[in-house]
Parts: structure tokens; sequence; C-alpha cells
């Protein structure tokens, strides 16, 4: 069993708790992460990078990255309308809760989520990501 596995397994058990001190796992490279360093792969999650990807360089540099081809005309990526020219912290905590919006049970925008501990809300998420950027940026770290 490996250590995915084992820890899907505990958390079944009752062995490990999840609680809302706990980043959603959306948010980590599974094949980079280690509990023994819990930055290593953060931020580097398929879904988030794909997410990205297509909201600020266009649909179809996630499907080139698929070997795929695009059909037809596309809207114009957020990055070129903005003239957004680097990846920034900010941006990928702007992503991050849209995708932890996308994937929870809510009918509509809201910025706690009221089918859920109000701590792992979106707004939560937000914070804790944001103030992750300002404390790089303190430390003369480029992004988190």
């Amino acid at each position: 069993m490996d250590l995915k596995d084992r820890f899907c397994a505990s958390i079944g058990d009752g062995d490990t708790e999840v609680t809302t001190d706990d980043y959603p796992s959306f948010l980590y490279n599974q094949d980079e992460y280690n509990p023994e360093a819990i930055d290593k792969g953060f931020l580097h999650g398929t879904l988030l990078v794909m997410c990205f990807k297509s909201l600020f360089l266009g649909p179809q540099n996630v499907k080139k990255h698929a070997g795929e081809k695009e059909n037809g005309p596309s809207k114009l990526p957020l990055a070129q309308k903005y003239n957004i020219t680097s990846v920034t912290s900010w941006l990928i905590a702007y992503v991050a809760v849209l995708v932890h919006f996308i994937l929870n049970s809510q009918a509509q925008w809201a910025q706690i989520n009221s089918n859920f501990n109000p701590v792992t809300s979106s707004i939560f998420l937000w914070v804790s990501l944001t103030g992750l950027s300002v404390a790089a940026a303190k430390s003369g770290l480029n992004s988190i």
C-alpha cells in the first residue's frame, strides 16, 4: 500500500482527523507530496495547474499539454486581455478559490460555504493563501 492509500485508510479508520487547518488536496502535486516537507508540491496540483492554464492562457494550452489540437476560435485568454506577463502567488490564490468553489456543493457563490465548517470557506482559503504570499514577499521570496 502506498503513502496515499495508507493516508486515506487512516482517515477512514479514524486514526487521522482532517481539520480546517488542512489545505485541500487539489493544491498539491500528489507525486511530489511529502508529509515530512509539506511545502513540497504545494500549489502545483494537476487540477490547479490545468485550471490556471485554461483561465489565463486559454483552454488550447491545456489541450496542447495532452497532445490534442484546438478546434475552432476561442476567447482571448485573460493573460493577453489584461497584459499579465508573469505568474504571481495572488493569481494562483485566485484560481485556487475558484477551483475550491467548483468542487464544493454550493449552488451559488458565497464567501462562506454554508454546507461545511465556515473556517474552510473560500474566504478563509483566500486569506490563508494571500497571507502566505505576503509572508513570502517579506522574506524576499518571489513566490509561495
